[in-house]
């Protein structure tokens, strides 16, 4: 898929509208003078649609996306999305261990058990292990889990092969996100808009302007920031320990199955390619 028709891809965009509106009254006086209430209510469209055509937008334009749920309710309650949104970019950033992998395997949960597809893109030395997910008795036929070198030209080669394969409803990518830089970065909100997926970068690099983020989280000792999020004020605090509830147990047959040695949903990558 080719991104070089930035507005066929987003249809939203209007070269049209005026960088500089009046106010709002002002607007609807000056406009609402010349509209006759004695119209059919036919004629009253067409006059309001003439009036005011530069600045209407349809619902499905000015109403945001949906989201994956993350099954952790109290965080998708604070989201207009009601999980991590479709068709934008979400960050997930923090030290090894605070969460934000396994705050994308809880958001993949949902999505595997609905039949839908999800991918993992790592480019360090860890994957995700799939035994707790067998252990829910959820097929991996609709996981995928990639495995790139650290190249940054291949990273972001496979980054947009899935995308563009337009079959994920969700997409993870752990790593440094360095290789992108801000033309990247818009060329991967065209693909995931256009495809509705929502991306998820995991890294542990707090560098990213967060304009580039519909959706940014940091992850503390003890909290969840949500730094970002669109049309909400921001930062939200949440226990960073509601991540864990109802699903520690859920590893503990899949730790026991490999002899006592520990585990948290990850393991060496070394077998995936």
């Amino acid at each position: 898929m080719s991104v070089d028709n930035v507005d066929n891809a987003i249809p939203f965009l209007d070269r049209e509208t005026p960088s500089k509106l009046p106010s709002p009254v002002d607007f609807l006086t000056d406009n609402l003078k010349s509209v006759s209430c004695k119209q059919s209510p036919g004629e009253l469209r067409r006059q309001l649609r003439q009036r005011f055509g530069g600045v209407i937008r349809q619902t499905n334009q000015v109403v945001p996306l949906s989201g994956c749920a993350t099954g952790w309710a109290r965080l998708d309650q604070q989201l207009l999305w009601k999980g991590l949104p479709f068709g934008e970019l979400t960050q997930c950033v923090g030290s090894l261990g605070m969460g934000g992998t396994l705050l994308w395997l809880k958001t993949a949960l949902g999505v595997l058990r609905s039949g839908r597809w999800a991918a993992w893109i790592s480019t360090n030395d860890i994957c995700l292990h799939p035994a707790w997910l067998e252990q829910q008795k959820i097929g991996l036929q609709h996981l995928l889990m990639i495995k790139v070198p650290h190249s940054s030209e291949i990273q972001r080669q496979v980054l947009h092969e899935v995308l563009s394969a337009q079959l994920f409803d969700l997409v993870g990518f752990a790593g440094s996100i360095r290789s992108f830089s801000p033309s990247h970065m818009q060329q991967i909100k065209v693909f995931c808009r256009s495809a509705k997926v929502a991306l998820c970068f995991v890294h542990t690099q707090h560098q990213r302007v967060l304009a580039d983020f519909a959706l940014s989280f940091l992850f503390t000792r003890d909290s969840l920031v949500i730094e970002r999020a669109l049309h909400r004020p921001t930062p939200i605090f949440l226990p960073r320990k509601e991540l864990y509830e109802n699903f520690m147990h859920q590893l503990a047959a899949p730790r026991a199955a490999l002899g006592g040695r520990k585990f948290f949903g990850l393991q060496p990558a070394s077998s995936v390619s």
